[in-house]
Order: structure tokens, then C-alpha cells, then sequence
């Protein structure tokens, strides 16, 4: 009884203080996320333009900092339980080290590290991108096809730059991958020839530019405006103003 009701008592201080803590975080980040002035709403505007980046972004933060109450709450209701400290400090060395599952090491602070700087090189290459065009590409006039090729150009860039360094963070011998790129290439023969053929078609589109966004073009028996070129297929929109999705394959035969 004298353990129940020390628990009893020790949860009830510990969900009053995480409470009063997640409420405080929540008025903080409200504060955050509807100020209109200043370097943090800068930063803001560039990494999520957006309405659904804005939602994604406010989800994103209340989860976090719920997730990090949650622990704190767990931490501390922890000795209560009757976990000894010896315990708790070995979860917490397996945790930071990993442990190991047959010839398999899993640790979760290098996932956790690699898909923080997958997240920020992401972030940065976006921002990269804004800048190029609101500060280069427009203040030069380039072509407006130019302009979405150099784009999407530094948009996949990021993308496969954030893989490397997710790959280094984690410590895979890249060695180890060769097993994945024969799987993929029986794949490829079997029943990706089709997409292959796209994002190749699509590279092509980027870099030559027989087409850029803004032509009017006839495919087949269907006629638009192209609005947007990506590396598997081609948007264009037409004068009934429905949007039609063209293989870039289609395209560039």
C-alpha cells in the first residue's frame, strides 16, 4: 500500500508539472508560428512556403515537444517504479551505442542523428533553392525554363546529397549496397523499364530543354500549357483547365 500510494502520488505530481509544462510549450510555439516580424519567421517563410508546409510544420513541432514531455515524464516516474539507477544508466549505454540482433547492430541515436541531417541538409538545399531564383535567376531575367530546370536541378541535388550523408551518419560500408543494386537491376529488367525510360526522358527534358514550362504543346490528341516539368513525368494543363500527366518518355519520342 505504502508503494501503490507513492506512486499513486509521484504520478499525479508528474502529470500536474507535465501539464503546466505542455501548455507553456504550446503557448510558446503558438507564439512562434503566428508572429509576423522578425529573423525567425524569415527562416520560417523559407523552409515552409506553403499553407500545407505550415501545417505540417506546426504538427511537427506540437508532436516534438509533446514526444519530449512524454520521456521527461517517463524518466521520471522511472526511480519511483522501483528501477534501480544501474538500470536505467544501461538502457541508456544501449541506447546510445546500440545493441545487437544476431550480426545486426541497431542504434537508435545514429537513426535518429542520420534523419536529423537528412531533415536539415533538406532544409538547406531548400533554402538554397529559394535563394538562387528569388535572388539570381530573377534579378538576371533568365528564360522561365531555365529557370525550372536550374530548380529542380538543386531540388534533386538535395535529395541525393541528404541520402549520402544519412548513408555516412550511419556508418554503412556503402560496399555493403552492391547486393541492393543487382537486386535492383533484376527489378529494372523485369518491370521497371518504364520508369527508367521516364527519368531518363526527364533528365533529358531538364538539360536539353526541347520544351520548357510556359509552351503550348500538342501530345497525341491532347493540347495544354506545360506546367511543370519533373524527372518521371510532365503536368500540362489544358484549356478546359484540368490537369493532364504526360510520361516525359512520351515526350521526348
Amino acid at each position: 500500500s505504502l508503494y501503490c500510494a507513492r506512486f499513486v502520488l509521484a504520478g499525479l505530481g508528474t502529470v500536474g508539472l507535465i501539464s503546466v509544462l505542455r501548455a507553456a510549450g504550446r503557448e510558446g510555439l503558438s507564439l512562434f508560428l503566428t508572429r509576423s516580424r522578425g529573423w525567425p519567421v524569415r527562416l520560417r517563410n523559407h523552409l515552409f512556403p506553403g499553407p500545407d508546409d505550415q501545417r505540417l510544420l506546426t504538427l511537427g513541432l506540437y508532436g516534438l515537444w509533446d514526444g519530449m514531455l512524454a520521456v521527461t515524464g517517463l524518466t521520471l516516474m522511472l526511480p519511483v517504479s522501483g528501477i534501480v539507477w544501474s538500470e536505467i544508466e544501461a538502457w541508456i549505454t544501449a541506447f546510445l551505442h546500440g545493441f545487437t540482433i544476431g550480426q545486426v547492430t541497431i542504434a537508435p541515436l545514429d537513426i535518429f542523428s542520420a534523419l536529423i541531417l537528412m531533415a536539415a541538409v533538406l532544409m538547406i538545399s531548400r533554402v538554397v533553392q529559394r535563394r538562387v531564383d528569388e535572388s539570381f535567376l530573377q534579378r538576371f531575367a533568365f528564360d522561365r525554363g531555365v529557370r525550372n530546370s536550374i530548380r529542380t536541378g538543386i531540388g534533386y541535388f538535395g535529395v541525393l546529397l541528404a541520402g549520402v550523408v544519412g548513408i555516412g551518419a550511419l556508418g554503412l560500408n556503402l560496399s555493403s549496397l552492391t547486393m541492393i543494386a543487382s537486386a535492383l537491376s533484376v527489378g529494372i529488367g523485369f518491370g521497371l523499364q518504364a520508369v527508367v525510360s521516364n527519368f531518363v526522358a526527364g533528365l533529358i527534358l531538364l538539360v536539353e530543354r526541347p520544351i520548357k514550362v510556359g509552351d503550348w504543346v500538342v501530345v497525341g490528341d491532347r493540347e495544354g500549357v506545360v506546367r511543370r516539368i519533373s524527372v518521371r513525368s510532365t503536368e500540362i494543363q489544358t484549356f478546359q483547365r484540368s490537369s493532364v500527366i504526360v510520361p516525359n518518355a512520351e515526350l521526348v519520342s
